[in-house]
């Protein structure tokens, strides 16, 4: 995420999307970041919010055409997650994933972080034959292909 952003005194963390997702599915759910840290003395931590962020749905009342026209967004200016109320001069996001770290916002010197679903895992189904997750397509396929890697080697 950038430095905190906001407008009309929702706080907003600014997010670059990364690749083809459908922008809809992330609607309306409870989001978190997680990823990476490196701090200025070398060492590394990796952190992880829980729920802490959304990306709202404007509602039906005030987007009338959606269910005949369809939702469009534009992921530069309709993808920017809530993360709370208040003044984004008073709130730094860098920071407070430094804090779960332990450590201090002014020591982060990079990082990689992104927005990843809240939602576990589940079996579900009449007979419970049935199997939703996240990341789905490339997780079985990178482990049917290092499997398929290992028992060749």
């Amino acid at each position: 995420p950038k430095p905190t952003t906001g407008s009309q005194g929702w706080l907003q963390a600014g997010v670059e999307v990364y690749g083809g997702p459908l922008f809809n599915s992330w609607l309306d759910r409870e989001l978190e970041f997680a990823g990476r840290l490196v701090f200025d003395d070398g060492t590394t931590a990796l952190v992880r919010t829980g729920p802490f962020l959304r990306f709202p749905q404007l509602a039906v009342h005030l987007d009338r055409g959606v269910n005949t026209d369809g939702l469009t967004l534009n992921p530069q200016s309709h993808l920017n997650p809530i993360i709370g109320v208040g003044s984004p001069a008073d709130t730094d996001v860098i920071a407070h994933l430094a804090g779960l770290a332990g450590r201090a916002g002014k020591h982060v010197a990079g990082y990689d972080i992104v927005v990843a679903d809240t939602q576990r895992s589940a079996v579900f189904g009449l007979d419970g034959g049935l199997f939703a997750s996240a990341r789905l397509d490339n997780l079985s396929s990178v482990h049917a292909g290092l499997s398929a890697l290992l028992r060749l080697a």
